[in-house]
């Protein structure tokens, strides 16, 4: 407590000392742990908010005012949303009331899967069993669907076109998604395509690209069906992701050599999607192989046997097929903008001041900049370069500001500090105060362990004495009189005495 004591007096000490900036941050951090501990403690008394989940979607009225009714007498918690279709309970009781409820029937419409077609009545058409199929397979899609943590609601429409004999005049299935997204939440363009790919590998005949997916805004979600509208979007998307890249990597480059604010850089990318298939023929005229040969004799008397021999060559010849890279880089344009005061460098904190820049050190950033953006005169690639005064008034007040938030958290840090002292020294406290708690239950059980064993002993060994003489009885009885009647004891003593004195005196008579 001593400690405790101290630690306010000198807490107190130090609030007095500082002025009025500081005691305003001192209070308003004290004010605000205390806010934040009374809401905790009303947030851990009320135990939090409670998230409700749809129990059922896509229900008519009339259902969703009986589920109402049988949600209350079970005395469920429960909400009604949307349009009144959409039936929410607690998080927890979800999957129990699930089961409850489906004992009783629930649900009777919404998202109808395949069991559709537990009951089929009799006299049941080809038509309405087509019907029931679509309306089953959707409700199933549905339902898959809203296992994705992002999809609140959605709504799915299947056309199967009736299949034709003549192939020129079959029309492919098509199918429309919209997507209730839950608050907060958004789809990556890979899940858009696996909800596609979802839809269309369940059912037969429907391509992704022929799925059209959107928001409950409108917004469209899928890309484009035309393959030439698809191939420029993807390639405008490559280019900016490189454009990007390059960016990225060389601004920080940059703030990490001259610091934030100093330097920018903006890049363009020309990329070539271009796709080339180049075949190349060497041919060898010194490297040759007879391919084939004929050798002819002629006889005759007046010259002799001729010979005649006709060689055939084949010219050494190599083919080289090669295939260009789609989305090479082509050309980069930079331009690179430069503050032409640097600021001085190894002031106190709070002082800011600045120096112009030389040329030397704008020539050595821009060769930082080529190297980081992979600068090739071979591309024609562009670089330029721009210096003039940056806006300081910011810099100053950054400057300031960052002296503020550096003797702010060094406040904050000495009176978390202090705080945290204080808690340990009161935990330290409570702790000692158990363990010495604990000492003294252990040492009282231990006498007590102790004397039960000595009331034990002594009981054994008085079952083992042996049985009294008659010398022990009367002897026992005359200390029970003593201990009882103390005043007649001593009479009966005195009296004793006095007839022994006179029996002594008369016998020496």
């Amino acid at each position: 407590m001593d400690a405790l004591k101290a630690f306010f007096d000198k807490f107190k000490e130090s609030f007095d000392d500082m002025d009025s900036k500081k005691r305003t941050t001192v209070g308003g951090g004290a004010g605000a742990l205390v806010l934040l501990v009374i809401f905790l403690s009303m947030s851990g008394g009320n135990g939090g908010d409670v998230e409700y989940l749809p129990l059922y979607t896509d229900i008519d009225l009339k259902e969703a005012g009986e589920l109402a009714g049988q949600l209350r007498e079970m005395n469920q918690d429960f909400k009604v949303g949307g349009d009144g279709s959409i039936v929410m309970v607690p998080e927890g009781d979800r999957l129990m009331l699930r089961n409850a409820l489906a004992a009783e029937g629930f649900p009777k419409t919404g998202f109808i899967g395949y069991e559709v077609f537990d009951e089929v009545p009799l006299g049941m058409t080809e038509f309405l069993q087509e019907i029931k199929h679509q309306q089953a397979l959707e409700g199933e899609l549905k339902r898959t669907i809203l296992l994705l943590d992002q999809i609140e609601d959605v709504r799915l429409h299947v056309v199967l076109p009736k299949p034709s004999l003549f192939t020129d005049q079959e029309k492919p299935a098509t199918a429309s998604i919209m997507l209730n997204l839950r608050q907060n939440m958004r789809l990556s363009n890979p899940q858009i395509q696996g909800i596609q790919r979802l839809v269309a590998s369940s059912v037969e005949g429907l391509d992704p690209n022929h799925i059209t997916v959107v928001d409950n805004l409108g917004n469209m979600l899928s890309e484009e069906m035309d393959p030439l509208a698809r191939m420029t979007s993807k390639q405008l998307e490559i280019q900016r992701d490189v454009e990007a890249y390059l960016e990225s990597r060389t601004q920080d480059i940059l703030n990490r050599v001259l610091g934030p604010d100093q330097a920018f850089v903006r890049v363009s990318a020309e990329l070539d999607f271009d796709q080339r298939q180049e075949e190349i023929n060497t041919f060898d005229p010194d490297n040759r192989v007879t391919r084939s040969e004929q050798r002819n004799e002629e006889s005759s008397a007046e010259a002799g046997t001729k010979e005649n021999t006709v060689s055939n060559f084949e010219i050494n010849s190599s083919i080289k097929r090669i295939t260009g890279s789609v989305g090479r880089l082509k050309r980069v344009s930079a331009a690179l903008m430069i503050n032409d005061q640097k600021p001085v460098i190894g002031l106190e904190p709070g002082e800011f001041r600045t120096e112009a820049r030389t040329q030397e050190d704008v020539d050595y950033i821009s060769e930082i900049v080529r190297g980081a953006i992979g600068y090739d005169d071979g591309r024609n690639d562009l670089l330029t370069v721009s210096t003039f005064a940056f806006a300081t008034q910011d810099l100053k007040r950054a400057a300031a500001k960052e002296l503020q938030d550096e003797e702010t958290k060094e406040l904050i840090m000495t009176v978390v500090w202090q705080v945290a002292k204080a808690i340990a020294i009161v935990v330290a406290l409570l702790i000692l105060r158990a363990i010495i708690g604990a000492i003294g239950r252990g040492v009282a059980r231990e006498e007590e362990i102790a004397m039960e064993a000595q009331r034990e002993l002594e009981e054994d060994d008085a079952g083992e004495e042996l049985p009294e003489t008659p010398h022990e009885i009367i002897l026992g009885r005359i200390a029970q009189l003593i201990s009882d009647r103390p005043e007649d004891a001593a009479k009966l003593i005195r009296t004793m005495l006095i007839e022994e004195t006179q029996r002594n005196r008369g016998g020496a008579a």
